[in-house]
Protein backbone atom coordinates (compact mmCIF):
# COMPACT_ATOMS: atom_id res chain seq x y z
CA UNK A 1 0.00 0.00 0.00
CA UNK A 2 1.41 3.55 -0.84
CA UNK A 3 -0.06 6.44 0.61
CA UNK A 4 0.05 9.08 -2.21
CA UNK A 5 -1.54 12.22 -0.33
CA UNK A 6 -0.51 15.08 1.69
CA UNK A 7 -3.27 15.02 3.77
CA UNK A 8 -3.47 13.44 7.05
CA UNK A 9 -5.22 9.91 6.89
CA UNK A 10 -7.52 8.03 9.33
CA UNK A 11 -8.12 4.33 9.34
CA UNK A 12 -10.84 3.43 11.54
CA UNK A 13 -12.26 -0.10 11.82
CA UNK A 14 -16.18 -0.77 13.03
CA UNK A 15 -14.12 -0.64 16.98
CA UNK A 16 -15.69 -3.83 18.14
CA UNK A 17 -14.73 -7.25 19.04
CA UNK A 18 -12.75 -8.65 15.80
CA UNK A 19 -13.08 -5.73 13.89
CA UNK A 20 -9.04 -5.87 13.31
CA UNK A 21 -7.03 -3.92 10.59
CA UNK A 22 -4.52 -6.27 8.59
CA UNK A 23 -1.92 -4.38 6.46
CA UNK A 24 0.51 -7.82 4.94
CA UNK A 25 1.94 -5.89 2.50
CA UNK A 26 4.37 -2.72 2.75
CA UNK A 27 2.91 0.11 3.50
CA UNK A 28 4.81 3.55 2.01
CA UNK A 29 4.73 7.38 1.88
CA UNK A 30 6.63 10.24 2.16
CA UNK A 31 5.32 12.71 3.94
CA UNK A 32 2.08 11.59 4.88
CA UNK A 33 0.39 11.55 8.51
CA UNK A 34 -1.59 8.36 9.32
CA UNK A 35 -3.77 7.27 12.59
CA UNK A 36 -5.07 4.19 12.85
CA UNK A 37 -8.05 3.52 15.31
CA UNK A 38 -9.20 -0.17 15.95
CA UNK A 39 -11.05 0.73 19.33
CA UNK A 40 -10.36 -1.08 22.57
CA UNK A 41 -10.96 -4.69 20.63
CA UNK A 42 -9.62 -4.87 17.62
CA UNK A 43 -5.99 -5.68 17.10
CA UNK A 44 -3.70 -3.99 14.72
CA UNK A 45 -1.14 -6.28 12.44
CA UNK A 46 1.12 -4.62 10.35
CA UNK A 47 3.63 -7.45 8.71
CA UNK A 48 5.09 -5.77 6.09
CA UNK A 49 7.35 -2.98 6.30
CA UNK A 50 5.92 0.44 7.21
CA UNK A 51 8.24 3.47 5.89
CA UNK A 52 6.19 6.91 6.01
CA UNK A 53 9.09 8.78 5.97
CA UNK A 54 8.96 12.24 7.47
CA UNK A 55 5.15 11.64 7.86
CA UNK A 56 4.09 10.35 11.50
CA UNK A 57 1.90 7.08 12.78
CA UNK A 58 -0.74 7.55 15.61
CA UNK A 59 -2.59 4.61 16.59
CA UNK A 60 -5.31 6.12 19.28
CA UNK A 61 -6.57 2.96 20.22
CA UNK A 62 -6.37 -1.05 19.58
CA UNK A 63 -6.42 -4.44 22.27
CA UNK A 64 -3.32 -5.64 20.60
CA UNK A 65 -0.32 -4.60 18.53
CA UNK A 66 1.90 -6.19 16.37
CA UNK A 67 4.42 -4.82 13.94
CA UNK A 68 7.05 -5.77 11.42
CA UNK A 69 9.55 -2.70 10.93
CA UNK A 70 8.36 0.79 11.51
CA UNK A 71 10.21 3.85 10.30
CA UNK A 72 8.33 7.75 10.62
CA UNK A 73 9.26 10.93 11.90
CA UNK A 74 7.08 10.46 14.60
CA UNK A 75 4.76 7.59 16.81
CA UNK A 76 2.54 7.41 19.20
CA UNK A 77 0.43 4.10 20.27
CA UNK A 78 -2.15 3.75 22.77
CA UNK A 79 -3.13 0.13 23.07
CA UNK A 80 -3.83 -2.47 25.56
CA UNK A 81 -1.15 -4.90 24.42
CA UNK A 82 1.83 -3.74 21.87
CA UNK A 83 3.11 -6.98 21.32
CA UNK A 84 5.65 -6.74 19.29
CA UNK A 85 7.20 -4.90 16.59
CA UNK A 86 10.52 -2.64 15.88
CA UNK A 87 10.12 0.92 15.70
CA UNK A 88 12.07 3.84 14.37
CA UNK A 89 11.41 7.23 15.25
CA UNK A 90 13.28 10.39 14.06
CA UNK A 91 11.93 12.84 16.10
CA UNK A 92 9.53 11.18 19.57
CA UNK A 93 7.89 8.01 19.92
CA UNK A 94 5.53 7.59 22.83
CA UNK A 95 3.81 4.26 23.53
CA UNK A 96 1.14 3.84 26.23
CA UNK A 97 -0.21 0.43 27.07
CA UNK A 98 -1.08 -1.86 29.41
CA UNK A 99 1.61 -4.36 28.55
CA UNK A 100 4.26 -3.94 26.70
CA UNK A 101 6.51 -6.79 25.01
CA UNK A 102 9.85 -7.45 23.39
CA UNK A 103 9.82 -4.41 20.91
CA UNK A 104 12.46 -2.26 20.34
CA UNK A 105 12.24 1.43 19.93
CA UNK A 106 14.71 3.79 18.54
CA UNK A 107 14.04 7.43 18.71
CA UNK A 108 15.58 11.02 20.18
CA UNK A 109 12.80 11.04 22.74
CA UNK A 110 11.21 8.14 24.02
CA UNK A 111 8.47 7.51 26.37
CA UNK A 112 6.89 4.44 27.07
CA UNK A 113 4.33 3.83 30.10
CA UNK A 114 2.41 0.50 30.66
CA UNK A 115 0.03 0.15 33.34
CA UNK A 116 1.69 -3.83 33.59
CA UNK A 117 4.33 -3.93 33.07
CA UNK A 118 6.84 -3.60 30.48
CA UNK A 119 9.20 -6.84 29.34
CA UNK A 120 12.33 -7.49 27.44
CA UNK A 121 11.85 -4.00 25.49
CA UNK A 122 14.89 -2.84 23.37
CA UNK A 123 15.22 1.31 23.29
CA UNK A 124 18.06 3.56 22.08
CA UNK A 125 17.30 7.30 22.89
CA UNK A 126 18.63 10.50 23.68
CA UNK A 127 16.21 10.30 26.39
CA UNK A 128 13.67 7.77 27.67
CA UNK A 129 10.88 8.16 30.45
CA UNK A 130 9.66 4.59 31.59
CA UNK A 131 6.39 3.35 33.90
CA UNK A 132 6.22 0.45 34.76
CA UNK A 133 3.10 -0.27 37.55
CA UNK A 134 4.42 -3.85 38.55
CA UNK A 135 7.63 -3.87 36.47
CA UNK A 136 10.16 -2.76 33.65
CA UNK A 137 12.81 -4.68 32.33
CA UNK A 138 14.88 -3.03 29.50
CA UNK A 139 17.55 -5.17 27.21
CA UNK A 140 20.07 -3.94 25.14
CA UNK A 141 19.49 -0.50 25.36
CA UNK A 142 21.22 2.74 25.30
CA UNK A 143 20.08 5.91 26.28
CA UNK A 144 21.99 9.53 25.96
CA UNK A 145 25.20 7.46 24.86
CA UNK A 146 25.27 5.23 27.73
CA UNK A 147 24.90 1.73 27.19
CA UNK A 148 25.65 -2.11 28.83
CA UNK A 149 25.34 -1.57 33.09
CA UNK A 150 25.41 2.25 32.76
CA UNK A 151 22.38 3.12 30.56
CA UNK A 152 20.10 2.73 33.48
CA UNK A 153 21.66 6.29 35.17
CA UNK A 154 19.66 8.02 32.41
CA UNK A 155 16.56 6.21 32.68
CA UNK A 156 13.73 8.50 33.97
CA UNK A 157 11.14 6.13 36.08
CA UNK A 158 8.14 7.30 37.03
CA UNK A 159 6.21 6.56 39.59
CA UNK A 160 4.16 4.44 40.87
CA UNK A 161 6.40 1.34 41.04
CA UNK A 162 5.67 -2.11 42.19
CA UNK A 163 7.15 -4.59 43.44
CA UNK A 164 8.46 -6.03 40.44
CA UNK A 165 11.79 -6.77 38.05
CA UNK A 166 13.12 -3.50 37.45
CA UNK A 167 16.13 -3.43 35.23
CA UNK A 168 17.72 -1.74 32.45
CA UNK A 169 20.70 -4.37 30.88
CA UNK A 170 20.59 -6.22 33.85
CA UNK A 171 21.66 -3.60 36.24
CA UNK A 172 18.70 -3.05 38.94
CA UNK A 173 16.92 0.30 38.90
CA UNK A 174 13.96 2.15 41.21
CA UNK A 175 13.05 -0.19 43.87
CA UNK A 176 14.81 -3.19 43.00
CA UNK A 177 18.15 -0.79 43.23
CA UNK A 178 16.41 0.73 46.51
CA UNK A 179 15.58 -2.58 48.17
CA UNK A 180 19.80 -3.84 47.67
CA UNK A 181 20.65 -0.29 48.60
CA UNK A 182 19.00 -1.02 51.86
CA UNK A 183 19.86 -4.34 52.42
CA UNK A 184 23.78 -3.71 51.55
CA UNK A 185 23.90 -0.72 53.84
CA UNK A 186 21.85 -2.99 56.96
CA UNK A 187 24.56 -5.61 56.55
CA UNK A 188 27.27 -3.19 56.77
CA UNK A 189 25.53 -1.36 60.16
CA UNK A 190 25.41 -5.03 61.46
CA UNK A 191 29.18 -6.27 60.97
CA UNK A 192 30.65 -2.82 62.23
CA UNK A 193 31.90 -3.26 65.95
CA UNK A 194 30.24 -1.23 68.80
CA UNK A 195 32.91 1.28 70.15
CA UNK A 196 33.55 0.38 73.74
CA UNK A 197 32.26 3.28 76.51
CA UNK A 198 35.63 5.13 76.92
CA UNK A 199 33.95 7.28 79.82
Amino acid sequence: MTLTTTDAITIQTGEGADDDLVITGTLTGVDDNLTIDAGAAGDITLTGAVNLGTGTLTITDADIVNAGTVEVAALAITASDVASGTYTSTAAATINADIVRAISVSATDARIEANDRISSASVTSNTLTVRGNNSVVLINTTVGGLSAGNAWKNVNLLFPRGTGRYTVNGMPIGPERAAIMQNAISSTARSLPLMPNLS
